[in-house]
């Protein structure tokens, strides 16, 4: 549902009014989308199950049980985008682990590309990790991002996740993101740790 009626349009041809997601992502969407529907959501699936792969890869998490977990069979059956945020997660502990500012930043343009489940992360990486490196990379990609769509994208961006209320925005009944109560959850895992 989701790659078909959302992300694969809003590649071919964004619209400001509806985006939920930086514009960034769609330089890794759009040649994708534009591939023939029968080959595209394969492609788009393939990429989620290497960046679930490499994920595991980068943390020592157990790739089967990853594959396996109803998370995972979610984002795959809609073609979602966590995949990514999944990757940025694992790049962002691995950046922060080897002291790679410049990974960090990749990691938390990453972990934007849903920001209502990657920028808690994101904030805790760079307030762990504030680095000048991370910061010219997340600045060099955005600005790359406006100068191809437009310096306002960033204002619909965040105007969109105001008014996300308004009828438009309810394709569907549910929400596993809960959000924003969902946010609540990353303090369980803090304390966790």
């Amino acid at each position: 549902f989701d790659w078909v009626m959302v992300y694969q349009r809003q590649a071919i041809k964004v619209d400001e009014s509806l985006i939920f997601n930086p514009l960034w992502i769609y330089f890794i969407l759009k040649p994708i989308a534009h591939l023939p529907m029968s080959v595209n959501y394969i492609v788009f699936t393939s990429l989620n199950l290497v960046m679930i792969w490499l994920g595991s890869k980068l943390t020592g998490a157990k790739k089967f049980f990853l594959l396996f977990s109803f998370p995972v069979f979610w984002l795959l059956w809609f073609g979602q985008l966590d995949g990514f945020v999944l990757l940025g997660a694992a790049l962002g502990w691995k950046a922060f682990e080897l002291k790679k500012p410049v990974w960090m930043g990749w990691a938390i343009l990453l972990l934007l590309v849903k920001p209502h489940i990657g920028a808690p992360l994101a904030g805790l990486y760079f307030l762990l990790y504030p680095r000048w490196e991370s910061i010219a990379t997340v600045g060099l990609v955005a600005v790359f991002s406006m100068l191809v769509w437009g310096w306002d994208w960033p204002y619909h961006w965040v105007w969109n996740f105001i008014v996300i209320n308004e009828e438009k925005f309810v394709p569907q009944a549910t929400n596993i993101s809960l959000f924003p109560y969902g946010l609540i959850s990353w303090t369980a895992l803090l304390i966790a740790k």
